[in-house]
């Protein structure tokens, strides 16, 4: 199978968000509610095509039925058969730490698939925010 290649590629270092509470859920016993905390898991790096402050008419907030999407800042273009080599699914919630050997505090919004080469994907988008809206 061809695999694309990637215009000015760098490095990105990912850190995937640990779904499972081991140990079990931490309680704050003075207010009697579970503590929001998030636990990092593995790092994982990989090659990928960076686009930050990507046209005004991707990153302003649509309305939904269920919501508003998230404003994005920007999106990484990586090959699937990257990640497949790594084993690693990119989901919701995982945090982008270094884009180019820059640490920055980014966070995965969507992941879509593009540019179908003979019967499979090779290029998936994901989007990213700060979560705080600010520009880079």
């Amino acid at each position: 199978m061809p695999v694309p290649k990637l215009l000015h590629p760098a490095i990105v270092v990912l850190e995937k968000t640990v779904k499972t509470t081991a140990g079990g859920t931490q309680m704050d016993h003075l207010r009697r509610e579970p503590k929001n905390f998030v636990q990092r898991g593995a790092s994982y790096s990989f090659q990928a095509q960076i686009v930050l402050g990507a046209p005004s008419s991707e990153t302003k907030p649509t309305p939904h039925v269920a919501g508003v999407d998230d404003e994005q800042m920007g999106y990484l273009v990586c090959r699937t058969s990257d990640l497949a080599g790594l084993n690693l699914t990119i989901e919701r919630g995982d945090k982008i730490a270094v884009l180019a050997g820059k640490p920055v505090n980014y966070y995965v919004l969507t992941v879509t698939f593009h540019s179908h080469y003979n019967g499979s994907f090779a290029l998936a988008r994901v989007t990213f925010s700060d979560r705080r809206g600010n520009a880079t």
